[in-house]
């Protein structure tokens, strides 16, 4: 079992604009950490579509005998973000839009101790996410879930194996 993390940044691929102690900055990171319980309803909605999407595709895996594709690793131990969205994205069992949805509501939480930060500092407010390209938007959902997700804490990849 891999070292637990508390937080990791994710490194925007397009930086956005927004201010910062009256100054005009561009955004090269957010950092995210790891969930609490007071973010129960939107970590449970996230865990659960993860574990659908991971239950449909061994459930797809055995039925049809086949090998792991080149887009499913078959001996690392870690996915990556984009991986876990293409697995999300390719189950009919799972709302993409609601697992983006979901993941928003929760990196844009308020309180003392903010779920995702730009560039360390700023509190990721909805305004400054709505600036965020869908891209790294939808990346940074799936590094939050290959991080902080129960389903993916065990190597999915070596299930039913």
């Amino acid at each position: 079992m891999s070292e637990v993390k508390n937080e990791f940044d994710y490194v925007l691929k397009t930086p956005f604009p927004y201010a910062l102690k009256g100054q005009q900055e561009e955004a090269s990171f957010i950092r995210l950490q790891a969930p609490t319980t007071r973010h129960t309803k939107e970590c449970a909605a996230l865990d659960q579509a993860m574990s659908r999407a991971i239950q449909d595709t061994f459930k797809d895996r055995e039925t049809e005998k086949s090998q792991p594709t080149e887009s499913e690793p078959e001996s690392e131990n870690t996915l990556t973000g984009l991986q876990v969205m293409s697995l999300l994205s390719s189950s009919p069992v799972v709302d993409l839009g609601d697992v983006v949805e979901t993941a928003i509501r929760l990196f844009t939480s308020g309180g003392q101790n903010p779920i995702a930060t730009v560039d360390g500092e700023t509190r990721l407010t909805k305004n400054l996410a709505e600036l965020m390209r869908h891209s790294d938007m939808s990346e940074m959902t799936g590094e939050y879930l290959v991080n902080f997700t129960p389903a993916l804490a065990s190597d999915p990849t070596k299930q039913n194996s």
